[in-house]
């Protein structure tokens, strides 16, 4: 054999890294597979059954989702007639996700709105950030929002900015509400909200101690941004103690808080239950007792069903994580046994309001290593990843009647194949693409101003047409914001003044671009951009010489001089491409500018009387790419 062990690994290695497979993996669960597969078919050849699935067809229901944020609903008309009889759905999702899953929940939730009239979300957090969150949706009071910015990540803080937009475009008897249905986990936002519902000034001395103590909690809190339960702020105070002391002595003194707080007091006792809450589910879960699980969910469970009963004519739309949406008991799928999740708990008959009433859909993510696994419900995870788009989301109607797929027609209704990278957004830039990385290069016609340089050279010189070679590697925010790193190298051209003096011209640019893809199209870009950078024209030069010279070039009879123009430029450009995945094709059009002095140098040195020659020029030319995802 020509090859050895180590180039074939080599090999292996490199093709499936460019296939972002990890060949020993997929060859031990092959062999593994293999194994298992020939077990299953001795005993169902012993027993005389077996099983068969169509390759060809699905035998349930299933469609693609548009999920880019705008008033096109045509692809979720697949669930018209399937949610008329539910007052509660779930979509349960993996919180890693979190980007991507902001914007499925917005548009779910905009579509329950508009085709069932669901008119609340609720959220898997406590009460006090459901409270703000809302407030801010319903007025728009920047104070809010700071408040909530103080406490929460970007894609959050973008997130309850598209709610209130949307909020804002309805009638007022159409807006939608927004809860906080979960324990209250982080108690920062909550303190911080208690102390600016407080009175200024001291309080009555029964209580001073108290409120001066918490208010110095939400001082730290908003410095320090500590919300750990139980760390230590300034290696001296602990947030875990002040929050259980303060509580304690107010349930102890309810009736002086209420009288010295007035009119706020019945939300600063809504929000001190809350955390109240989080004191007893933190020590469960610091214990490591099974209790936080069980006392979570039937906190949510106690949430929405107060909230229902308080207002009948509410619908609730819910994306919380997937363990907290299956509609049956679960064993294992969470990391424990009889885990009966809310779903579970309201779609029971001991709640009359939501008994039979909760839709559960779970959604699952085709680039994490959960659909590699051999078990039999990621089998049929990638039974379903055949039918599933690409680079989008596929949603399936379960049943019960497809053998691979009773395990999870026992927890949910509908399954939501999700094939985005976890880093992927949609609604942010309007369009459904990853983002994608390119390395292009285009071969253009680039026309110069070389007038004032022929003529130093009596008349006689370059043309001013030359040619242009741009090398350039960068990145599309899926296929909108645009950003790359371009070098130009002009191809040498070269003219015979005379038959002693013979000139080359060369040029060269480094240049960063910025744009944007106006189409926001997976096949035709059209993207304005502009560049800055800096550019350099040479003329190298060699004169023959009659004679040698002994003292400067003994051993040759020419002499060589080289002559340097260089400028800081700024670019505008216009590309079109059509994109052939993985090729991108097209062309571009741009006009450079030279922004600097446009004298020659020598060694260094300015040349004083040298020809003015600007670098700027325009140019076109055709452009090749090789795109790849990010």
């Amino acid at each position: 054999m020509l090859w050895g062990k180590s180039k074939f690994k080599l090999l292996m290695n490199s093709i499936f890294y460019f296939m972002k497979i990890d060949y020993k993996k997929v060859l031990k669960n092959r062999i593994s597979f293999f194994g298992k597969s020939l077990i299953i078919f001795a005993f169902l050849s012993i027993s005389g059954k077996s099983i068969t699935y169509s390759q060809d067809s699905l035998a349930i229901p299933y469609s693609q989702l548009d999920i880019v944020d705008n008033d096109d609903y045509s692809s979720f008309e697949f669930f018209n007639n399937k949610l008329d009889s539910f007052k509660v759905i779930f979509l349960g999702e993996n919180h890693y996700y979190r980007n991507i899953n902001d914007d499925i929940n917005l548009k779910f939730l905009k579509y329950l709105h508009k085709q069932y009239g669901f008119n609340t979300l609720a959220l898997e957090f406590g009460f006090s950030r459901g409270y703000l969150v809302n407030e801010y949706i319903q007025t728009g009071d920047s104070s809010i929002l700071e408040l909530l910015e103080k406490h929460s990540g970007d894609s959050f803080i973008e997130f309850y900015k598209s709610l209130f937009e949307f909020n804002n475009s309805l009638s007022t008897e159409k807006k939608i509400k927004v809860i906080g249905a979960d324990v209250e986990r982080y108690m920062g936002l909550a303190v911080q909200q208690m102390e600016k519902l407080m009175p200024e000034g001291f309080a009555p001395d029964e209580i001073s101690l108290n409120v001066e103590a918490l208010r110095g909690l939400a001082g730290m809190n908003d410095s320090q941004f500590d919300y750990e339960y139980g760390k230590k702020m300034y290696q001296m105070f602990s947030s875990e103690t002040t929050l259980e002391n303060f509580i304690e002595d107010f349930i102890k003194k309810d009736t002086i808080y209420k009288e010295w707080i007035g009119n706020e007091f019945s939300l600063f006792n809504t929000i001190a239950l809350s955390l109240k809450d989080y004191i007893q589910w933190r020590k469960y879960t610091t214990q490591g007792a099974t209790h936080g699980y069980v006392f979570r969910e039937e906190i949510l469970e106690k949430s929405i069903t107060e909230y229902l009963s308080k207002n009948p004519d509410a619908k609730i739309f819910a994306q919380f994580g997937r363990c907290h949406v299956s509609s049956s008991t679960q064993d294992e799928a969470c990391g424990w046994k009889n885990y009966n999740s809310v779903a579970t708990r309201l779609d029971n008959p001991k709640n009359p309001i939501t008994a039979g009433k909760v839709n559960s859909m779970a959604m699952f993510y085709t680039k994490t290593p959960e659909l590699d696994q051999l078990n039999i419900a990621n089998k049929a995870l990638r039974y379903l990843d055949k039918y599933a788009e690409k680079d989008g989301i596929t949603v399936f109607e379960i049943s019960d009647t497809v053998e691979m797929l009773k395990d999870y027609a026992e927890h949910f209704d509908f399954i939501l194949l999700n094939d985005y990278k976890i880093s992927s957004t949609v609604n942010e830039r309007k369009s459904s693409y990853q983002n994608l990385g390119f390395l292009g290069v285009s071969y253009n016609s680039a026309k110069f101003n070389l007038k004032s340089l022929n003529d130093f050279f009596s008349g006689k010189g370059f043309s001013a047409v030359q040619k242009i070679v741009k090398f350039e590697a960068g990145i599309r925010e899926n296929h909108s914001l645009y950003a790359k790193m371009g070098i130009d190298i002009m191809v040498p051209a070269e003219y015979d003044i005379s038959d002693s003096i013979k000139n080359r011209l060369d040029y060269y640019a480094i240049k960063w671009y910025q744009g944007i893809d106006l189409t926001k199209s997976k096949i035709l870009d059209i993207i304005p951009q502009y560049g800055i950078g800096f550019a350099r024209m040479k003329v190298l030069g060699t004169r023959i010489k009659d004679e040698p010279d002994p003292v400067y070039n003994p051993f040759k009879d020419n002499i060589m001089y080289r002559y340097v123009n260089p400028a800081l430029v700024f670019e505008i450009a216009l590309e079109m491409r059509i994109n052939i995945k993985p090729l991108s094709l097209g062309g571009q059009v741009g006009l450079l500018m030279d922004i600097s002095g446009q004298r020659w140098r020598s060694d260094g040195e300015l040349i004083l009387g040298s020809p003015e020659t600007t670098l700027r020029h325009y140019y076109f030319g055709g452009y090749l790419a090789w795109v790849f995802v990010d």
